[in-house]
């Protein structure tokens, strides 16, 4: 039997007025960041990343930043745009993704943003009204001599339903830290069709390792979207909501076929997918899981070309007017579970500034097996928003 690497890919699918599709700064670049993050993550481990929860902070930490530092974070973000106007590009992808839909009982989506600066700490007038206005950032003084990471903390676990727990860790800020801007987001969504927990049961599932483990596999004959090509099969699984609601929520499978070569995802391969599916009677088996993970970003964006931003020649005078602020530190940590139920998934994105002197039937039946290693994106089908992606090694 051939080994097989498997992509599970969660969507979130609105069906949005035309204006949805306007702009599609942000959706781009989180599809881009989470090819990226494919690239510089290990197959051999679980992994989670959200470029959507990324991209949303680091646009305000780009935002506030001016000459080579600006042009390294533009160029990392994949945000190729006049920085003057990503502001209010970042505002109507939150209209059209989050506010547009009248999200009901059956499933939720947030993604919000938060800033504390230190109390004596000026920032501009004008990068505060942007701030507030565009990115719709809650703003706080914080006294960063004094214990100031369980504020934050508690902030992010309270906008992740306390999903992310702990995001910073003692030393990430301390009585040089002059700023620390967040990104918070939470999903939870139950499926139309909710697997019967009595057809639960141990199968094998073969690591990326090669070694076999009985693991909790969950069974479903039904009708889904389904595509399939010599590359690879891909299935659909709708999450609920209520008829008036706009937004219609999707899970995607995406399993390769080949196991000679690495299954090499890309923009132009999810959008045949999206685009060529047809409904099929699909007998599916995947595995449940729940995990989350600790990233330290810093070396992954300095791979990515975000070199000026973390040294003593960072330009970050559009926040404070001067030329005393770089990054210090970058984190994110994400947390993600699936189960008969649904999908709960949320993230958190920071980064911490400190001055540059203190840095730091009878129809034909389908089968889709997940028995493999496989890897997963929360994205919106109708702006293509990556909001999660992660890789599953090993589901115990």
């Amino acid at each position: 039997m051939l080994r097989k690497k498997i992509f599970l890919f969660l969507l979130i699918l609105p069906v949005f007025s035309s204006a949805a599709s306007a702009d599609d700064t942000f959706p781009q670049s989180s599809r881009a960041l989470a090819i990226d993050a494919a690239k510089y993550c290990s197959s051999d481990t679980n992994w989670l990343f959200s470029p959507m929860s990324a991209s949303a902070c680091l646009s305000m930490v780009y935002a506030g930043s001016d000459g080579q530092t600006a042009c390294e974070l533009s160029d990392a973000l994949h945000l190729y745009l006049p920085q003057d106007l990503v502001g209010d590009s970042f505002h109507l992808f939150l209209k059209n993704l989050v506010h547009c839909p009248s999200f009901g009982s059956d499933f939720k989506l947030s993604i919000v943003q938060g800033i504390w600066a230190q109390t004596d700490f000026p920032l501009l007038d004008t990068f505060i009204s942007s701030m507030r206005k565009d990115f719709e950032a809650e703003i706080e003084s914080i006294d960063f001599s004094l214990p100031a990471i369980e504020r934050i903390n508690g902030w992010i676990s309270e906008q992740t339903e306390q999903k992310i727990r702990n995001l910073l860790n003692p030393g990430d800020v301390d009585s040089t830290t002059k700023l620390v801007l967040a990104n918070a987001l939470y999903f939870k969504g139950s499926w139309v069709n909710r697997f019967q927990t009595e057809l639960t049961e141990l199968s094998p599932f073969t690591t990326s390792h090669g070694e076999t483990k009985d693991v909790k596999m969950m069974n479903h004959l039904a009708h889904f979207k389904y595509f399939e090509d010599s590359d690879c099969q891909a299935v659909f699984l709708p999450f609920q909501k209520e008829r008036t609601t706009q937004a219609e929520p999707c899970c995607l499978l995406i399993l390769p076929k080949h196991s000679e070569a690495p299954f090499q995802m890309s923009v132009a391969k999810l959008d045949q997918i999206l685009a060529s599916c047809e409904t099929r009677m699909v007998r599916l088996q995947i595995p449940k899981f729940q995990f989350e993970q600790r990233f330290d970003l810093q070396d992954w964006l300095k791979q990515l070309g975000i070199q000026t931003a973390f040294s003593p020649h960072a330009d970050f005078s559009k926040m404070d007017g001067r030329m005393d602020l770089c990054l210090s530190k970058t984190v994110q940590k994400c947390f993600f579970s699936l189960d008969e139920q649904g999908v709960e998934a949320a993230a958190a994105t920071a980064a911490v500034m400190n001055c540059k002197c203190c840095n730091h039937a009878d129809e034909v039946v389908v089968s889709f097996i997940a028995d493999q290693p496989f890897e997963f994106l929360l994205i919106d089908q109708n702006s293509k928003t990556c909001l999660m992606l992660g890789h599953v090694a090993d589901p115990m």
